[in-house]
């Protein structure tokens, strides 16, 4: 019996097997060969414990609203996305065939029966690893442009998760002369220096926002030209605006989790004139609407990938097989400095 991966309660990842669905007439059934999981807006759904769980988001107002919330039901899939091989299909379906290998938004799961213009072709010359980066790759690509980065630009990444990894490389490939990262997990550090960054920062053991001002500088005035906060830390979104110089950018895509008080909004906020910008993808439209648009976005993030100019090679770490998948959710919740984004193998 295959296995899928659910939590029956916040912070309680299960493996249990099912009973595979047979096709309908316009359905595909798919075996999985790999799969990931988000560990920015993953986490939040597995923890359950941030202001979208615990206080009512009106979506038309675009804000809070304090009162009783209707907590999610459980059991919940876990993980975003999957490449996998085709099986069989429906009498309706002409779009593919067995043996094809596809992708889509789906969860960790051994075997998935969905309709079928729920999953694209995987194209023949691209890794599962680089087709599994498709998201945090938008989201990077995303924070570039918003932050507005181009030639001969220096930029510091605030966090080297999998979408620091990708801006890193994003802010380079726009034409960025200097690509500093923050990045308190070694791994992480390493790998962002390993794809092209210049220098790593440890935020534990020095003072990000002095080092960079001590370092580098922006025409006449010491500094970043843009700090791109992908950490969603508030202590994060505080060096990267102690970071940047007089007239700076602050791009953040982060949503923030932790304690609101490691970020300080006096000295450097107010006396360098900086300017912050929200950055969610899915959000539109978009600051560069109507030429730019969410769907134009995830297929040049994409084409990135595909041709080679992002490199995820080391970036799918670790990799678990799906007997060991609930291991793998903890692993990331509990002691994230052994990972950089999460695979699950179906081998």
């Amino acid at each position: 019996m295959p296995l899928e991966l659910i939590a029956t309660e916040p912070r309680t990842p299960v493996l249990r097997e099912y009973e595979p669905a047979d096709p309908g007439p316009e359905q595909v059934l798919i075996d999985s060969d790999r799969s990931t999981f988000k560990h920015g807006t993953g986490l939040r759904g597995y923890r359950a414990d941030t202001r979208d769980y615990t206080i009512s988001f009106d979506w038309e107002a675009g804000l809070h609203r304090e009162g009783p919330m209707e907590r999610p039901s459980y059991p919940i899939s876990l993980g975003n996305m999957t490449v996998g091989t085709v099986r069989e299909m429906g009498g309706a379906v002409e779009a593919f065939s067995p043996g094809d290998r596809v992708y889509g938004h789906l969860p960790i799961r051994g075997t998935h029966t969905v309709d079928a213009d729920a999953v694209s072709p995987a194209p023949e010359d691209m890794s599962d690893a680089a087709i599994l980066y498709a998201d945090p790759a938008r989201v990077g690509m995303h924070t570039v442009r918003v932050a507005g980065v181009g030639i001969a630009d220096r930029v510091l990444v605030v966090g080297a998760g999998a979408i620091g990894q990708m801006a890193a490389q994003l802010a380079r490939h726009s034409g960025a002369d200097t690509v500093w990262v923050s990045e308190p997990i070694d791994r992480r550090r390493a790998a962002a220096i390993d794809h092209g960054a210049d220098r790593g920062l440890n935020p534990v053991d020095e003072d990000v926002g002095a080092a960079v001002k001590d370092e580098l500088s922006a025409g006449n005035r010491p500094g970043v030209d843009m700090t791109i906060e992908t950490s969603g830390s508030y202590a994060g979104l505080h060096d990267a605006i102690r970071a940047a110089t007089f007239g700076g950018t602050v791009a953040s895509c982060g949503y923030y989790t932790d304690d609101p008080s490691n970020v300080h909004l006096a000295g450097e906020w107010h006396r360098n004139r900086l300017d912050m910008r929200s950055v969610r993808p899915p959000s539109e439209p978009h600051r560069e609407a109507p030429r730019w648009s969410f769907s134009r976005l995830r297929s040049e993030a994409f084409a990135l990938l595909r041709e080679g100019n992002l490199s995820t090679d080391g970036l799918l770490d670790p990799i678990v097989p799906i007997e060991k998948a609930d291991d793998g959710i903890r692993l990331i919740d509990e002691e994230p400095e052994r990972s950089i984004k999460l695979g699950v193998s179906y081998e």
